[in-house]
């Protein structure tokens, strides 16, 4: 019953966020935030369905629920900078992952080279 009410809450969100879309146009998909939610609704709306057709393996699951509950929680920077003492702080966050996304990725790809080679 639960997963029923869920997955409508989520239906009727991302029909919000398609209005929103349709009248803002491309700027809509500019925010951070649209991002998460909608990686949110897409995670929430994957353990849903398996709540409805399990497969013996709950991996899967736990991945799919860990990553909606990162996304959701990722949105309460959003209402974090309604606070004028706090939002600068949100702010410059944003912006230092933003300014050092290259070096980001290239430092992931490092980790994976050496998870891969020590799994071999």
């Amino acid at each position: 019953m639960i997963s029923i009410v869920n997955q409508c809450l989520t239906i009727i969100q991302v029909s919000i966020m398609a209005l929103m879309f349709k009248k803002m146009g491309s700027k809509f998909l500019l925010r951070y935030y649209t991002w998460f939610d909608l990686l949110f609704y897409i995670f929430n709306t994957l353990v849903t369905t398996r709540i409805w057709n399990p497969l013996p393996s709950m991996h899967l699951q736990r991945i799919y629920e860990t990553f909606a509950i990162i996304f959701f929680l990722l949105k309460t920077f959003y209402f974090l900078k309604l606070s004028d003492s706090i939002s600068p702080f949100i702010s410059m966050v944003f912006q230092i992952i933003y300014d050092i996304r290259y070096f980001m990725i290239i430092f992931m790809l490092a980790i994976l080279c050496f998870s891969i080679a020590f799994e071999l």
